[in-house]
């Protein structure tokens, strides 16, 4: 998979569905495989998904580093997921 590709399928993702009502999504090409996205979108509800993800898609998709958080409309955490290492669970 070229990033390109990528990028298409998670723009085709974002404008399929009927819930966002806004987006704003920046995607950086580092070279043909590495890159980054970043973003919001606005759901109808009023809810807001920030996210960011750095991309690698040579062999397959990894997400080297990525963070998503939803936030409502009071701009109160509802969820977060990233793999920061001061998030992860120690053994």
């Amino acid at each position: 998979m070229l990033l390109e590709d990528y990028f298409i399928k998670i723009q085709q993702i974002i404008n399929s569905n009927q819930l966002i009502q806004s987006h704003n999504i920046i995607y950086q090409r580092r070279d043909q495989f590495l890159g980054y996205i970043k973003g919001k979108i606005q759901f109808l509800n009023k809810c807001c998904l920030y996210l960011t993800e750095y991309i690698e898609v040579e062999y397959k998709i990894n997400r080297g580093k990525y963070s998503y958080q939803y936030m409502n409309e009071k701009n109160k955490l509802i969820f977060r997921y990233d793999n920061a290492p001061h998030h992860q669970k120690k053994s």
